[in-house]
């Protein structure tokens, strides 16, 4: 609303249209293109310079300002374009190893689109609203001054300026000379209030620092007494190469940071929070808890409860025929018994003989008894036969259920030779694995930490201010960033560090250097350590502390009583993956373990261990894998007391796996006794032999020769009476 009063405020004025279409075009020019930029300030002190009117520049600054800001995407398209349009590339690559040139941002996507579309609205807007107002200002002025009430708008001719304010050109000057001079005055003041801000807010501490110098001209920074927090560093000093400013790039030849002053010492860094102490208890991650024999029996299909199902079937077959024959044979015996009084009074027929008739008529009564008896004797021995083939089929149920047993006991008994077989026991790596991951997941918050300071590659998303910027061929064969040399002291309670930093760049490979880092340390519990890190391509580090000696050492509820540690590793980094092999060699006066007494009787007499713990990732998920000679001693014990329980659970297996099969045999009835022959069927074939025997004298035969013999008796004893 502002701008609308101020333009027509201005467009009814005196004054000349030219300077008003300029003023427009120069707000649009200064709005299109980013806040802080050098064309901005150029375009700002053109403004300054020329007889326009200012406010309304500065009320369309802001107008397009906002525009702008919605054209952005767009600006950032055009200036993409122009910026990799090829004919073009070869003057942008001039301009881009131009002193100075890469500070003005014309390689930006959105000062660049902006610039570009500015420039064409302002040259069409110029000539449009030039003639724009000049008409407007003759027809409405025309008219208003046919009244008398209105020809005050009319405003009276206005005198002809220079278009050059003389008086704003000198005033620029005289301000530049004394911003300049206050700067130089003022500069140090200036800069170490905003270092002290911007320190304290990206540290999130207090900050003070006690002494700031700087020099310009041989770019030497010189900070003593800086305070962050309760840190206290003695002196920082700084040079920096100007040369390599002009093209924008940060070349710091020396950075020497002299006694830092650490409050706590790296001891204080790596205590835990004291927690509350809760009762010594066994440790159970390393107590023997097989399973026991009735679970490992109740979990198991059995193969010989299948097989006593098929004896229960064949058993109450056996039983139900054997029930049947007797039935039948009860008959049979009763057949018998009458068959065996019928030849009793065969035998009584035969003493009656008197005719062959007679003779025959006992035969055929002898063929039906002796088919009786045939049939009698088929049937037994078919009952026979079919008892043995059940019984044969029991048999043979009975010893595949043995079999089966003993399958059973094997297949079951194997559970505990898996355990007994397993590599059970990684004391070493449980008692470790927790704490080597609380450091590393400590490291990976130290590095997301730090990550936003590192070099990003250029994106392609576009933001205000920002935009995206297009490199191009760089003529001036140096990194963008590098530090030559650097060193670092520092101090705390009870240890003392120095740091070596070398050829630290963003571009190591253009350096053509190796980036070095060493940091050495001595200390009153250790005698010395090291840390070295070389990268060109890769990252590769080495690492060692030497006669760490310590009161004591716990390790979960391992204690290590006046432990001398010696460290040696290495690692390398290839981004993302990484890798460190780490070996530990510790001398101990005694070692204990509060988690288990068996543990604790095992480890007391040993006094060197060593521990060798690889370290494999990539980004957050990793692999820790620990191998210790602590392991083999402590397996040694636990295998044989394994291997004792796991006797005495195959024992109790086989005792309850025998005493299950008896259990299912009793619910199947089965009775041994069950299987021996029939004595009926004895009874039946000793009849039937007996009563065969005495039929043998029944044949035809002999029958006539008795006839005969009893014929002849007759006659004779007939004659001698004659």
């Amino acid at each position: 609303m502002g701008f609308i009063f101020k333009f027509f405020k201005e467009l009814n004025s005196a004054e000349n249209e030219k300077f008003i279409s300029l003023a427009l075009v120069l707000g649009l020019m200064a709005g299109f293109l980013p806040f802080f930029n050098i064309i901005t300030f150029i375009i700002l002190i053109i403004a300054l310079f020329l007889r326009i009117p200012f406010g309304l520049f500065l009320a369309s600054w802001g107008v397009f300002t906002f525009v702008g800001a919605l054209l952005d995407p767009l600006f950032a398209n055009v200036g993409y374009y122009v910026l990799t349009f090829k004919p073009l590339v070869p003057f942008f690559e001039f301009l881009y190893n131009l002193p100075l040139m890469r500070w003005s941002g014309y390689n930006n996507t959105v000062v660049m689109g902006g610039a570009i579309i500015g420039l064409i609205f302002a040259v069409i807007g110029y000539f449009v609203l030039n003639s724009s107002i000049k008409i407007y200002r003759e027809k409405f002025f025309a008219f208003c001054a046919k009244f008398k009430i209105l020809k005050w708008i009319v405003p009276q001719e206005a005198k002809k300026g220079k278009t050059v304010r003389v008086s704003a050109v000198i005033a620029f000057f005289v301000l530049a000379g004394a911003v300049a001079a206050v700067v130089m005055l003022f500069l140090d003041p200036v800069l170490k209030s905003a270092t002290q801000f911007v320190l304290s807010k990206t540290l999130k501490k207090p900050v003070y620092i006690q002494e700031f110098k700087t020099s310009l001209t041989s770019g030497d920074l010189n900070i003593t007494g800086l305070y962050i927090g309760n840190v206290k560093t003695d002196s920082v000093n700084m040079k920096v190469s100007t040369y390599y400013l002009l093209w924008k790039k940060f070349d710091i030849e020396n950075l020497e940071v002299n006694n830092i002053h650490f409050q706590k010492s790296v001891k204080d860094l790596f205590k835990k929070d004291k927690q509350t102490k809760k009762t010594a208890a066994e440790d159970k991650r390393f107590n023997i808890n097989l399973p026991k024999p009735d679970k490992v029996l109740a979990g198991y299909k059995l193969e010989s409860v299948e097989k006593i199902k098929k004896l229960q079937k064949d058993y109450e077959d056996f039983v139900v025929l054997k029930n049947s024959i007797k039935k039948d044979l009860k008959r049979y015996k009763e057949k018998l018994a009458k068959i065996n009084d019928e030849i009793k009074q065969l035998d009584k027929d035969i003493k009656k003989i008197k005719s062959l008739k007679d003779i025959k008529n006992i035969i055929k009564r002898v063929d039906n008894i002796k088919k009786d008896l045939k049939t009698i004797s088929s049937d037994s021995k078919k009952y026979k036969s079919q008892l043995a083939e059940l019984k044969d089929k029991i048999l043979k149920d009975l010893d595949e259920i043995k079999k089966a047993s003993k399958n059973d006991y094997k297949n079951v008994a194997s559970k505990y030779d898996l355990i007994k077989r397993k590599k059970y026991l990684k004391f070493a790596e449980s008692l470790l694995k927790p704490q080597i991951q609380e450091y590393i997941d400590k490291f990976y918050g130290y590095y997301t930490m730090v990550k936003p300071y590192f070099p990003k590659k250029e994106d392609d998303e576009v933001k205000r201010s920002k935009g995206m910027y297009i490199k191009y061929k760089d003529h001036i064969k140096y990194p963008d960033f590098v530090l030559q040399k650097a060193n670092l002291s520092a101090t705390t309670k009870k240890e003392k560090f120095r740091l070596k930093v070398s050829n630290i760049t963003t571009d190591q490979v253009l350096l053509n250097k190796k980036a070095v880092l060493v940091l050495t340390s001595t200390s009153d519990y250790y005698k010395s350590a090291m840390l070295k890190g070389e990268y060109f391509k890769n990252y590769d580090l080495k690492y060692n502390i030497k006669k760490l000696s310590l009161e004591s050492m716990n390790i979960e509820k391992l204690v290590f009583v006046k432990p001398v540690i010696d460290i040696n590793g290495k690692g390398v980094v290839k981004a993302p993956k990484y890798g460190f092999d780490t070996k530990v060699y510790i001398k101990s006066s005694s070692l204990a373990y509060k988690g288990s007494k068996q543990i604790n009787d095992l480890i007391k007499n040993i006094k060197e261990l060593y521990f060798d713990v690889k370290v494999d990732g990539e980004g957050k998920k990793y692999s820790i894998k620990i191998n210790s000679d602590l392991d083999n001693k402590l397996s040694k014990i636990m295998e044989e007391k394994i291997n004792k329980q796991i006797a005495a659970y195959k024992k109790d297996l086989k005792k309850l796996l025998d005493e299950k099969i008896k259990k299912e045999l009793k619910k199947t009835g089965f009775d041994q006794k069950q299987l021996k022959e029939l004595d009926e069927i004895k009874d039946v074939d000793s009849a039937l032999k007996i009563l065969k025997d005495k039929l043998k004298k029944y044949s035809e035969d002999k029958l006539k020769e008795k006839l005969q013999k009893d014929l002849l008796k007759k006659s004779v004893n007939k004659y001698l009476k004659f």
